[in-house]
């Protein structure tokens, strides 16, 4: 990211081949607000730090569900990281965040496996945008 005019110029040739572009662990790291300005992302993957800091203080909920709105204001779809248990779930409902992954939902499982799910429809795929 130290020449974010060429990263975006990639970024959008690889939209204009079909690609989804995402921003993984938002929230750690390099990732900044200054991100969202820079990179026309499809998609914002939250980290999981956010919901293992905690998600039912006022101020994480504050946090959480600004950048939710704010990513969707972008034009973003938003998916969270690290859901553990119902309640992270309800409350990231609550807050506008619709998608997420964590061992909530399932454990890593195989490839096979995975596709025997998708084959039975326990697990349907998302329509390609």
């Amino acid at each position: 990211m130290r020449n974010p005019q060429m990263v975006s110029a990639q970024i959008l040739t690889l939209k204009e081949h079909g690609f989804l572009v995402t921003i993984d662990d938002f929230g750690s790291g390099y990732s900044s607000l200054g991100l969202l300005q820079a990179i026309m992302a499809d998609v914002l993957k939250l980290d999981r730090s956010f919901v293992q800091r905690g998600l039912f203080g006022e101020r994480e909920r504050l946090v959480i569900g600004s950048v939710v709105r704010m990513a969707k204001q972008l034009g973003m779809d938003v998916l969270c990281e690290g859901v553990e248990s119902a309640d992270q779930a309800a409350m990231l409902i609550a807050l506008g965040c619709h998608r997420a992954q964590g061992f909530f939902y399932s454990r890593p499982i195989p490839l096979t496996e995975f596709e025997a799910l998708l084959e039975e429809g326990f697990i349907v795929p998302r329509a390609s945008a």
